[in-house]
């Protein structure tokens, strides 16, 4: 049996549509794991970039409170400080 193009038109056409049939097969069953694959990465991308942004938002919801607390928290501590320092 010889093997590349020569040998390719010497096998009968009964052979030839089999090794076609397989080759295609195999082709469908890669491209049909591959498709839904894609697909899934596609969907988890545009998921974390969904929930960057809203982590982003809330982020820049909640920093005008933090800086409100932190600039209370700060006061309250230099108060606290300079109290303890008269009382030494």
């Amino acid at each position: 049996m010889e093997f590349g193009l020569a040998g390719c038109y010497a096998m009968k056409p009964e052979v030839q549509a089999a090794w076609v049939q397989a080759i295609g097969s195999i082709a469908a069953i890669l491209i049909a794991i591959a498709i839904p694959a894609a697909q899934h990465f596609i969907t988890m991308r545009g998921t974390r970039r969904e929930r960057a942004d809203r982590a982003r938002s809330l982020g820049l919801l909640l920093l005008p409170h933090i800086k409100s607390f932190a600039a209370k928290n700060e006061k309250i501590w230099s108060e606290e400080h300079q109290m303890t320092m008269w009382k030494i």
